[in-house]
């Protein structure tokens, strides 16, 4: 036997006991939640304003989506980018929130990122999970109050921006549309701004419904 070898943990359920995708490489995930810790909503966080705090030292945002509420990392796992200025949209049935500066996809529930793929077969794009990159937290509502559990252990992509000194600690973003209105787009395949389906490079390397290059 390998004494003193570590054991791996085993990672932790998403924030809300949705299943991650069965692609997702979870080596690397969040293997626990810590202390539920308090959090001051403003006021007009139920018409949709977004609401970025710290918590336990680290920059979160949380949101109000078709009557459920979610918390994540603040800062886009990709560049930093400020995520919670982002559109909400359903893709292939998971709420996603769209990062504004370079259009990268997180599942609210699990913290994964979408990819949209081209399908050769088919001739169309096709949606699925590139991996789990945004640290997202669980979220409890009380009668005293909305509490906020961090995911603790691993190593997501997100972290290197969720801590950073230099980022703003409290943002307040208001919706341009009401939090209610989510963008539907079908299970395989997503128009562009002229209404043809794409292949998108800006979600990184084009893929096949099987996940290999193309």
């Amino acid at each position: 036997s390998m004494s003193g070898a570590a054991i791996p943990k085993p990672p932790a359920p998403s924030p809300s006991g949705v299943p991650f995708s069965a692609e997702t490489d979870l080596t690397n995930a969040p293997t626990g939640y810590g202390p539920f810790h308090r959090v001051e909503l403003p006021p007009d966080f139920e018409k949709g304003v977004r609401h970025t705090t710290v918590v336990a030292g680290r920059k979160v945002t949380i949101a109000l989506i078709e009557g459920r509420i979610y918390c994540m990392d603040t800062f886009c796992y990709h560049a930093g980018g400020p995520l919670f200025q982002g559109d909400i949209e359903e893709i292939s049935g998971k709420l996603c929130i769209r990062c504004p500066w370079h259009m990268y996809h997180i599942v609210l529930d699990t913290g994964e990122a979408m990819t949209n793929g081209w399908d050769a077969a088919e001739g169309r794009s096709c949606w699925k999970a590139k991996g789990l990159k945004q640290r997202a937290h669980k979220v409890e509502e009380r009668p005293d109050g909305v509490f906020v559990a961090l995911a603790m252990g691993g190593y997501l992509e997100s972290d290197q921006y969720a801590l950073d000194e230099t980022t703003p600690a409290t943002v307040q973003y208001s919706n341009a549309r009401p939090a209610d209105t989510v963008t539907i787009y079908p299970r395989r395949e997503r128009p562009n701004s002229a209404g043809s389906s794409r292949s998108s490079s800006s979600h990184g390397d084009p893929i096949d419904c099987a996940g290999e290059p193309v």
